[in-house]
């Protein structure tokens, strides 16, 4: 049994100032200050030179419990007179009245929505009837919306408290791993526009992301697996030490073990907000963490997001890129082997199954939003812990790498 999801605990906290200290082209990025702590929050202080972009943004990570969204409200600079709590019809009956009565005693009047689950929901037609609730309940910019769930809850409670009013705080409490380690991380928001991922949406960075790890036993092996994929991703673009470490721990992350897991989580974050805090809006190297999700996206779309899970068509689409990588003898075979032995002991597909055409893959990555002037643009390792940005490979050795990633059953 893991520990309570609602039980009080130890806080790990990870707090980001951002400041502009006009220092010119000096590194974007400074470690400040860091200590670490058993009974006492972690504190990071990262600043970041020439521009200033959040202000007090937090990343709480505790084994159980909620104590940490108290703890974001009862500091913040904003008095909150209301919130949106949202969920999905999964979460809310697990954690909903929990999170409810914790905003409560906070002073706060609290409405609530429930959404279908899964990625059906993630569509303009339901950010529209958030707007009009949030409308209905006379929300205004003094109010609060919480994301409670997995990613497409924290995606669509960014994007319509991004859009409303032209942009009220948002906080989330992601109940997922993928949650935990990525979607809710970073401030990019969205719903899709049919078979195109992602297609509408905003930058709007949350004022906390508040992480109870024990929210995770609350996941089937299939969910779990999923967000794996994307703790998977972080050691292939940026930490070859990481993904070595995934190779030993593999089989306690995915029983949930909770000293590792806590360690997993808090390293995705540091990756992600280091990268994130030099390039917030993706003009630069955050496109790095769309390794894998240029053909993971097409999967997504050519099967009407109903056969996989997210972090699965990811897992089949970071191999397709590994793939593509060692085709144009980039990596060795070596280094795909590694990264597909190490998806499969997650639980993870590998393979495109048989159904789906390589030319329909290729014409749905056409319309991928990362897609300029009709070029592809695709994320390949050049090594183990490290990729590069291609807009150099051509459609036809695109599709001979769709077509060798095809699982053809005899």
């Amino acid at each position: 049994m893991g520990p309570d999801p609602l039980s009080t605990s130890v806080v790990n906290f990870i707090r980001v100032n951002y400041t502009d200290k006009g220092r010119g082209l000096e590194s974007p990025l400074a470690i400040k200050e860091q200590h670490f702590y058993h009974s006492r929050p972690i504190i990071v202080d990262v600043i970041e030179v020439g521009k200033r972009m959040l202000d007090n943004f937090h990343i709480c990570i505790e084994a159980s419990g909620f104590d940490s969204l108290s703890r974001v409200l009862t500091d913040s600079k904003r008095c909150y007179n209301s919130c949106l709590l949202l969920a999905d019809d999964n979460v809310y009956p697990l954690f909903g009245d929990a999170i409810k009565e914790l905003l409560q005693k906070q002073g706060l009047t609290v409405h609530t929505l429930s959404l279908p689950a899964g990625e059906s929901s993630k569509t303009c037609a339901t950010a529209e009837r958030c707007w009009h609730t949030m409308k209905e309940i006379e929300l205004d910019r003094g109010s609060l919306v919480v994301g409670l769930g997995g990613g497409v809850t924290t995606d669509i409670a960014g994007f319509v408290s991004a859009c409303f009013m032209r942009g009220i705080d948002c906080i989330h409490v992601p109940t997922t791993l993928l949650g935990m380690v990525d979607a809710a991380i970073g401030g990019k928001t969205g719903v899709n526009l049919g078979d195109a991922k992602n297609y509408v949406g905003a930058f709007h960075q949350p004022v906390a992301v508040c992480v109870n790890v024990a929210c995770l036993e609350s996941l089937s092996r299939k969910e779990v697996s999923s967000g794996m994929a994307e703790v998977i991703k972080y050691g292939v673009i940026s930490d070859s030490q990481f993904f070595s470490f995934l190779e030993e721990n593999m089989d306690a992350l995915m029983k949930l073990e909770g000293a590792v897991l806590e360690d997993v989580i808090r390293r995705c974050a540091e990756i992600k907000l280091r990268v994130v805090t030099e390039d917030e809006k993706e003009q630069g190297p955050r496109v790095i963490f769309n390794f894998g999700h240029t053909f993971g996206h097409a999967i997504e779309g050519a099967t009407d997001y109903a056969k996989y899970l997210h972090g699965e068509a990811i897992a089949i689409g970071m191999c397709c890129a590994a793939q593509l990588a060692v085709d144009q003898k980039e990596i060795a075979p070596s280094v795909l082997e590694r990264i597909e032995s190490l998806c499969q002991r997650a639980g993870l597909p590998v393979r495109i199954p048989e159904e789906l055409s390589a030319r329909r893959l290729l014409d749905l990555m056409r319309h991928d939003k990362k897609a300029l002037h009709g070029v592809l643009t695709l994320i390949i390792p050049d090594s183990l812990g490290s990729v590069r940005v291609a807009r150099d490979i051509d459609e036809e050795t695109v599709l001979n790498t769709l077509e060798k990633r095809r699982e053809i059953k005899s």
